[in-house]
């Protein structure tokens, strides 16, 4: 009698468990951070280095953000990442922190997906721009800004 009041409990608690988890991806993501991102400006890792404009890199760099918490990082060059994200708090900063799931077309000798752990992606909103966490890991900070359809 007590073995069937077990499996009821233990699935039960199970079904409640994993009914939590999948609320956080029941809502849209925040249309603050939603929408597509051009690379403003880049800042080097070295030392009273000038912040660069985007425009002297010799290619544009985009993230979109979707609301159903799927991302496409592109790099005119034709390099491509595809993945997730959740939102997660770090140090007092909302991060979509983004999971890359395929990569495509590297170049430059840097993935267009690099960062300071494998596969994973960090960006913090910060004064209206995207900004990523690349200069943590010595890669230079990437910040972004967002834009209409109409620009790109």
């Amino acid at each position: 009698m007590m073995k069937p009041l077990r499996k009821l409990l233990a699935l039960s608690f199970l079904a409640l468990s994993l009914g939590a988890c999948e609320t956080d991806k029941d809502e849209a993501a925040p249309e603050t951070l939603t929408g597509t991102w051009r690379l403003d400006t880049v800042v080097g890792n070295v030392a009273n280095q000038p912040p660069q404009a985007a425009s002297e890199l010799g290619y544009e760099q985009y993230y979109t953000l979707f609301a159903d918490y799927t991302f496409r990082k592109f790099r005119s060059t034709g390099a491509i990442v595809t993945g997730s994200y959740a939102l997660e708090e770090i140090e007092g900063k909302l991060y979509a922190v983004l999971e890359v799931k395929e990569s495509k077309g590297q170049d430059n000798h840097l993935p267009v997906g690099a960062s300071c752990t494998v596969n994973k992606l960090y960006l913090y909103l910060d004064g209206g721009k995207l900004h990523d966490n690349n200069l943590a890991c010595d890669i230079g900070l990437h910040i972004y800004r967002k834009i209409t359809p109409a620009e790109k």
